[in-house]
């Protein structure tokens, strides 16, 4: 039995957590350009707006935020927050339970969204891009600050989203979300919402229970 803080069941083989990495770190690479005068789908400058908003530079961050077994209800960032380069970290230690499972309307999740006033117009809605990084906490060869590990324990990328807001039915909608957690895992988020111009604005992390209808 280790005696490290943050426990957690391991998810997939090392192989796979490597293969995803790779994976997580051409997606960060690949996003939708924030910075200023770039469009839609221009690829990103990676030297300039997102250069240390990495899989392994929020790995390895402290978190802005720690919550045991879960956010509930969610918590708001600041409008401005500069963790991992704008980025706003979390961390959840020891999931209850009750936030984990299947349900057969919603399975339960971590969710992310955006978080400022409504937005009422569309194109202010489709210039923004919400990405969101999820790992667990497990045996790798990063060092977390957080734990202060030596590089025996750290945070592993589970995977990354990246939205650019949608306009239906008159409202403005834009979230990530992981699945799939074990009870007593432990869960990092890094995240982050952009406009055009790179600047921040305020997002939401929370756990939510899995839904049954009867």
């Amino acid at each position: 039995m280790n005696n490290h803080t943050p426990s957690t069941q391991r998810v997939g083989t090392e192989s796979l957590r490597r293969v995803g990495r790779q994976w997580l770190m051409a997606s960060l690479a690949g996003l939708a350009v924030f910075a200023t005068g770039c469009g839609a789908n221009e690829p990103e400058n990676i030297g300039s707006s997102q250069a240390a908003f990495t899989v392994d530079s929020c790995a390895v961050a402290t978190a802005d935020q720690t919550f045991e077994g879960k956010i509930d209800p969610a918590v708001v960032s600041p409008r401005s927050y500069y963790t991992c380069y704008k980025g706003y970290v979390v961390d959840i230690l020891n999931l209850d339970p009750y936030y984990t499972g299947e349900g057969n309307a919603s399975d339960a999740r971590i969710s992310v969204a955006y978080a400022e006033t409504p937005i009422t117009d569309q194109a202010t809605c489709e210039g923004l891009v919400l990405t969101a990084v999820f790992y667990e906490f497990g045996a790798t060869g990063l060092t977390s600050t957080a734990t202060g590990s030596g590089g025996d324990w750290g945070w592993i990328p589970i995977t990354s989203e990246a939205r650019r807001g949608e306009w239906f039915q008159g409202g403005c909608h834009i979230g990530a979300g992981l699945t799939g957690m074990v009870p007593g895992g432990s869960y990092r988020v890094a995240a982050t919402v952009r406009t055009p111009s790179n600047a921040t604005r305020r997002v939401s992390i929370g756990t939510d229970k899995p839904i049954n209808i009867q």
